[in-house]
């Protein structure tokens, strides 16, 4: 009985963490969107491109380009000096940026 109590217990710590980790990585989520939204994607539309944020996760913001900034051979340079820096400023959090190819 008593183990059957403890195992109860240590399923719903466990439960409230998960939960407090997905409900933080909501907030950064929601911050990475308005710091794409106010800050990067301005400057990538001039240049005829976009951006999708496809998700967050320990520290890392994995991003798809679009239009012509996927195909743009300073993309890396733009991906990490650029975006991530902005993000960073903003978001310490955030440790690094990653390029999801689209097919």
């Amino acid at each position: 009985m008593l183990a059957s109590i403890k195992s109860a217990a240590h399923a719903s710590i466990s439960f409230a963490r998960m939960f407090a980790a997905a409900a933080k990585n909501s907030d950064i989520l929601s911050r990475i969107e308005n710091v794409i939204q106010e800050r990067v994607r301005p400057v990538l539309k001039l240049d005829g491109g976009d951006i999708k944020i496809d998700k967050y996760e320990d520290g890392v913001v994995d991003v798809t380009l679009l239009g012509h900034c996927s195909g743009c051979p300073s993309r890396r340079a733009t991906l990490h000096d650029g975006i991530l820096g902005c993000l960073q400023e903003e978001i310490p959090e955030i440790k690094d940026i990653r390029e999801t190819m689209v097919e």
